[in-house]
């Protein structure tokens, strides 16, 4: 039976960014409005909806990091680059393609669903591969039963 003591101490670490991050995002999504409406101006205010847009893909970023650094420690860390590249490219593909029809929204949203896609693909390459369960990047990893 492998080890599963450092499983549980990065879920344990992963439910506490899941928190942060989460909470984060809720602050920044509720504080942004009437923080740019401070300005009176139309344009800060058409920028709240960008926000929320860009806030969309940040809710993937604790998953993204440990994913990341996994691969970096653990596999090959050239699949970083080729993901990022890959992500990297059908984002602005995606961004190139939306921006003419819905304006600078078309392109914020690009921009989140590039964030995502990559962090997704990170996460498939650690569980596909590595074996990590998805569990510990949820944060959701139970301790071990001590009955066998």
């Amino acid at each position: 039976m492998a080890n599963t003591a450092p499983y549980q101490q990065v879920s344990e670490l992963m439910r506490l960014l899941w928190k942060l991050n989460c909470g984060a995002i809720i602050t920044l999504a509720v504080i942004a409005h009437p923080l740019l409406t401070l300005y009176g101006e139309k344009q800060l205010e058409a920028g709240h909806q960008l926000l929320l847009i860009l806030l969309l893909g940040q809710l993937f970023l604790p998953a993204r990091i440990l994913a990341s650094s996994i691969i970096k420690l653990n596999g090959n860390p050239l699949h970083n680059l080729y993901v990022l590249l890959a992500a990297t490219s059908i984002t602005l593909i995606v961004a190139w393609c939306l921006k003419d029809r819905y304006g600078i929204i078309g392109v914020a949203t690009a921009f989140s669903f590039g964030f995502i896609l990559g962090a997704l693909c990170r996460v498939a390459i650690i569980v596909k591969t590595m074996r990590v369960p998805v569990a510990v990047l949820l944060g959701t990893h139970n301790k071990p039963s001590s009955i066998r």
